[in-house]
């Protein structure tokens, strides 16, 4: 949505102008480019924080200055300028604060009638950004995981959106809760896609809806739980006497470059196939071992080396029927997961009248 601003001509008044601004013009240029243009333009714009008490109260927005402060630096790094040492100790000192000023309790009082309660969920986690996240994650883990307890045992709703209930004399909810208190399971506790795709609501609005935007993102690129493991084949159809090349393909690309996982691969073909010595190899490690029903393959499987396993096999059933390839992967601890692929063998042909127009 920055693109629709033009950053280096805006002379518009300083109450228009939010510290995570920087945030986003971080983002902006790294993206577009114009990096010392924009800073230039804008470096001025980065006020002093407001006190600590304030910051207390209100801790939105002391995560806003935390992420106006970041964008700065990050900024003015794109920029090519050295980095602004009173500036940094200013990010420094407040990402401290951050964690020894947490409070998961309401500064609010009971006052059924201080509108600021309707935000007493979300409060602790707008404006995060996966640097504070990550920070939070390192420095205030258990504290937090506290907060969002309680938050979710109050609000357990807090992932719908448009929710039809909340704070005093109001039809319905804001929708800052599904998006901060998502942002804590995927920056803060790092849950794995699976995990954030179960409190991935629909937006909001028909189109435009930011924080939907954002939390499906945060899935998209969060770790899986599971890897890649995928099987084709050579053609989808076949008759009597063809061969097929089979290729199984397991990949875990969520995993630590250093971790190794033993595997255990192994199938047994369908009957109407059987193993022809053509192609049995596998992309790295020891080959598998191929004979006339079944393939076998052990080794180790990494983060970064996908793992390509190639045989052959001739069709054998001389009627029209569904062959289906299974293969089984073995990760002990690490799960056990199947790739299957289905070739038509001998299929029936149809073939439609060639129908001429006349003119």
């Amino acid at each position: 949505m920055w693109s629709t601003y033009d950053f280096t001509g805006w002379t518009g008044p300083d109450w228009r102008w939010t510290p995570h601004t920087f945030y986003a013009l971080w983002k902006y240029a790294e993206m577009f480019g114009n990096a010392r243009v924009l800073f230039d333009t804008c470096q001025g714009r980065m006020w002093t924080p407001p006190s600590d008490v304030l910051l207390a109260r209100f801790p939105f927005t002391h995560n806003a200055w935390i992420a106006g402060l970041r964008g700065y630096l990050e900024l003015q790094k794109l920029a090519g300028y050295p980095p602004d040492a009173g500036r940094q100790a200013t990010l420094d000192r407040l990402l401290a604060l951050r964690v020894s000023a947490f409070e998961k309790d309401n500064p609010w009082g009971p006052d059924f009638h201080n509108w600021w309660q309707i935000l007493a969920v979300a409060r602790n986690f707008i404006f995060l950004t996966p640097e504070l996240g990550q920070y939070l994650r390192q420095h205030a883990l258990s504290e937090v995981q506290q907060a969002f307890d309680e938050y979710s045992g109050d609000a357990p709703y807090w992932f719908v959106t448009n929710y039809e209930a909340t704070y005093n004399e109001i039809t319905l909810h804001h929708l800052y809760d599904y998006n901060a208190l998502f942002a804590v399971k995927a920056m803060v506790f790092q849950e794995p896609r699976e995990e954030l795709a179960r409190y991935l609501d629909v937006p909001g609005f028909a189109r435009g809806d930011l924080f939907y935007i954002q939390n499906l993102i945060l899935t998209l690129e969060a770790p899986s739980l599971y890897p890649d493991v995928y099987k084709t084949a050579s053609s989808s159809t076949a008759r009597t006497g063809d061969v097929i090349t089979f290729t199984l393909v397991i990949r875990d690309s969520d995993a630590l470059p250093a971790q190794t996982v033993p595997v255990t691969v192994t199938g047994a073909l369908p009957t109407g196939l059987v193993y022809h010595p053509g192609s049995c190899a596998s992309s790295w490690g020891n080959p598998p071992v191929c004979s006339g029903q079944s393939i076998h393959w052990q080794g180790v499987l990494s983060g970064t080396i996908p793992i390509e396993i190639m045989y052959t096999a001739r069709v054998t059933v001389e009627e029209p029927a569904i062959l289906t390839n299974e293969m089984q992967v073995d990760g002990g601890e690490w799960g056990h997961y199947t790739g299957s692929v289905t070739i038509l063998a001998n299929p029936l042909q149809c073939y439609l009248p060639v129908i001429f127009r006349s003119r």
